[in-house]
């Protein structure tokens, strides 16, 4: 028995220092053997079969084969009179997850050794067995450190030091901590957080809470920060003292910016929603009130001799009115553009006529504010929305108009026009003033930013020239530097197939060719102020609602029908409907007028129709040539 305590002492003082446990179990079953022609076996097994299996045949005369199952020995078992031995002895054992037995076959073989023997074999695995556990759990804890996308931190509060995976320098670039204490961590807080942050996991310790949930800024290696989501599960001892903590740091920037993007998504379709209800009533009354106004320029401006003298103040304060109802117009216009799109019809556009309304349009603000250089080469036709694209060069004008102006300078704003290297139309509007910081850029054209003071802007200017652009296929870029000003580039792709070539201007109509011309609208000031606007060159006759209408157009098909799409009791698409049912023909004498389809009906009738539509509010220009473009397609020559 004494050399079975100092066998014990020899195994486990291997085992510490390394030995594999095969070495150490075939030594055991060596010893268990003796010199007299004892024979010993040892098998192993767990639930998927046998693991391990060691002999020793000693002396024996004929080769021994490890006994199948280990079945219990005796003197008369079949086994040990096959082997011509005089005794046998077995000692069977479970531990947890494994059983074994050690067999012990010849004339001396001692149950009592061999039982001893046996325990020492089933302590030796039950330790391999923990220390292969032990392994198995670290070696999992490293894979899960290094498979995983957060950074995994274990701070021993007692020492206050901490340790970190290696997905800190994966994840935040920090490669070489300067300490492994807690201060490093609090010195890598965003300063605005610091307090919070540290004041939130000295509250939960206070309180002995088990767990620490924190979002917060964290300085990474290159010095730019990262939103974190800090998730921590905390120990303590019998004293109720927190003595450990650990803890998983997720990088949620792109989360943040995605909430962020969603956020700043419902604001949009907030006021989208907001501005396709309210932009019907807005445009009406805009309609009629621009429409006035250049009826009374246009008189006005007949005027001749000391009328005409009079009249210049007049036509001046008018002027200026209809400007500022082109800004209004505008305004709804721009919010418009992130409400559900309205129809936008897509046709081949002349850039410089486009830049040219443009500029037209802007006159009012350039000319107070700077010079402008025109440089307009030859560009190809695009396919494009003719007045969406005009807006996108207006809100560029301005924006230059705005940032050239006022340094103590002369301040110039250039546009030009021509051919990008691919074959596209290019529109380059610069200025002369101060470049923009290098923070400002990466959000020029995020819609509600601007750089301006709230009273001059609400930052939705660049964002809709961008959406514009994008919708046609196109792209917009910035340059801004010191020495040159800021400078931005529209590329449109030319239109395939298409003869580049300005489009002929509408042939004048014989005044002869007067037209009927029947108004649907249900606001009669438009009425009235359509009637003006085509007066003397058309016979107009106006309903407010669409039955009546059809009755009349029962009675006397007119040449032109103008109908509004947005109207109580008998809308555009009824009046439509009804038209392509009882008169199909009239339909490509249709135009329809909008100032604004705020219902999923009207937008997507807008969609399918294939009619011409006009925006309200419309210029007279706009009205009559939309009109003698449909008195030149559908209507015969007089004779």
């Amino acid at each position: 028995m004494a050399n079975d305590a100092v066998a014990i002492v020899d195994f486990f003082t291997r085992q510490r220092r390394g030995a594999r446990l095969a070495e150490v179990l075939r030594d055991v079953v060596k010893l268990t053997a003796a010199a007299d022609g004892t024979h010993a076996f040892f098998e192993l097994r767990d639930a998927s079969g046998p693991v391990l299996m060691a002999g020793w045949p000693g002396n024996a005369k004929a080769d021994l084969a490890a006994p199948p199952g280990l079945a219990a020995l005796g003197p008369d078992d079949e086994l040990v009179k096959r082997h011509g031995v005089a005794a046998g002895a077995r000692y069977a054992f479970e531990v947890p997850g494994f059983s074994g037995a050690l067999v012990v076959l010849g004339p001396t073989a001692d149950l009592e050794h061999t039982r001893v023997m046996g325990e020492v074999i089933a302590a030796l695995v039950t330790s391999w067995d923990a220390e292969r556990r032990s392994k198995d759990l670290a070696e999992r804890h490293r894979l899960v450190s290094q498979a995983t996308q957060h950074v995994i931190y274990d701070w021993d509060i007692a020492t206050d030091t901490m340790t970190w995976n290696p997905r800190m320098a994966d994840v935040f670039g920090h490669v070489d901590i300067a300490n492994d204490d807690i201060g490093w961590w609090r010195d890598q807080l965003h300063p605005d957080d610091t307090t919070r942050v540290w004041d939130s996991l000295q509250r939960v310790m206070a309180d002995h809470e088990l767990y620490w949930v924190c979002e917060y800024r964290f300085r990474r290696a290159d010095g730019d920060w990262s939103w974190v989501f800090d998730r921590g599960t905390l120990v303590y001892d019998g004293s109720n003292r927190a003595v450990r903590m650990l803890g998983v740091m997720e990088d949620i920037s792109r989360d943040r910016e995605l909430e962020s993007r969603l956020a700043l998504a419902s604001r949009l379709a907030a006021v989208g929603s907001l501005a396709s209800g309210i932009a019907h009533e807005i445009n009406n009354p805009l309609a009629w009130v621009t429409s006035n106004l250049s009826f009374a320029l246009e008189e006005l401006r007949k005027l001749e001799g000391e009328a005409r003298e009079v009249a210049a103040e007049i036509e001046e304060a008018l002027d200026d009115a209809q400007t500022g109802a082109t800004r209004i117009a505008q305004i709804v216009s721009d919010l418009r553009t992130f409400a559900h799109a309205d129809h936008e019809r897509l046709a081949p556009v002349s850039i410089k006529r486009v830049v040219e309304g443009a500029l037209t349009i802007a006159n009012n603000e350039l000319k107070h504010r700077a010079r402008v250089i025109k440089r307009l080469d030859r560009a190809p036709m695009v396919l494009a929305n003719e007045p969406r694209l005009g807006q996108a060069v207006v809100n560029l004008l301005l924006h230059a108009a705005w940032s050239a102006g006022g340094h103590g300078r002369i301040a110039e704003v250039t546009i030009a026009t021509g051919t990008t290297a691919d074959g596209g139309a290019l529109i380059e509007v610069s200025d002369n003033g101060p470049a923009l910081a290098p923070d400002v850029l990466p959000h020029l054209f995020d819609p509600f930013f601007s750089v301006r003071a709230k009273s001059e802007g609400i930052g939705l200017g660049l964002a809709v020239t961008h959406s514009i652009v994008a919708g046609f296929g196109g792209s917009i870029d910035v340059d801004s530097t010191p020495a040159r000003g800021t400078t931005f580039r529209i590329a449109l792709p030319m239109v395939p197939d298409l003869p580049q070539q300005e489009p002929a201007a509408p042939a004048p109509r014989p005044a002869e060719q007067s037209a009927l011309v029947l108004v649907i609208d249900d606001e009669p000031s438009i009425l009235t102020a359509i009637e003006r606007t085509l007066a003397g060159q058309h016979e107009v006759v106006g309903f407010t609602h669409g039955q009546l209408a059809l009755e009349a157009i029962a009675r006397r098909e007119p040449d032109v029908i103008l109908c509004d799409v947005m109207m109580p009791d008998f809308s555009g698409p009824a009046v439509w409907a009804q038209l392509a049912s009882n008169h199909p023909h009239l339909l490509p004498r249709v135009v329809l007028l909008t100032g604004g389809a705020f219902t999923r009906e009207a937008q997507s009738f807008l969609e399918a129709c294939p009619a011409t539509v006009i925006d309200k509010p419309f210029t007279p220009r706009l009205l009559r040539e939309a009109v003698d473009r449909v008195i030149e397609a559908t209507v015969s020559p007089k004779n």
